[in-house]
């Protein structure tokens, strides 16, 4: 009898734990969770990556700033043409030398800067490096090919950090 009832009671619990995690898995859905309600530390580390997230269902606005790329369109005079946002610009009063500042850190990010042909027969090249003593910064130097020079050119700047 005793066997039973042991037999009875493991029976009745996987029978409930079974039960309860099938309620579980039901309960939950995406429809029944309010915004902002669910936060880093409700989910599990390795939890949410590639397999799960459907494509194009993440956009940039849904990254941390910091995650974003950041871009700016600057005029051969040191103005600011068109950004992603939040960036500044300024010729620093030497032929083809500009201080582009992003408005966050960006000295550990990978930088890509091309000369804007649109306006300008010239050819040329830009060259893009951390500003010194800003992190919010980087320095931008672009030159003429012919004749040698350093010269005044529009430039297209990415950052991806």
């Amino acid at each position: 009898m005793k066997r039973v009832s042991v037999v009875l009671a493991v029976v009745v619990a996987l029978f409930v734990v079974g039960l309860s995690s099938a309620v579980a898995t039901t309960l939950v859905t995406s429809a029944g969770i309010k915004d902002h309600t669910i936060k880093n530390v409700d989910i599990a580390s390795s939890a949410v990556d590639s397999r799960v997230v459907k494509d194009k269902s993440i956009v940039s606005a849904d990254l941390a700033p910091k995650a974003r790329a950041a871009w700016a369109h600057i005029n051969a005079d040191g103005t600011l043409a068109r950004s992603s946002g939040g960036v500044t610009s300024a010729s620093l009063g030497v032929d083809g030398q500009y201080s582009i500042n992003f408005g966050r850190d960006v000295s550990k990010c990978a930088y890509v800067a091309t000369i804007d042909y649109g306006d300008s027969a010239n050819e040329g090249e830009v060259s893009v490096a951390p500003s010194d003593g800003n992190t919010k910064a980087v320095f931008v130097q672009t030159y003429l090919f012919s004749p040698a020079m350093d010269a005044n050119m529009p430039f297209y700047l990415a950052v991806f950090c």
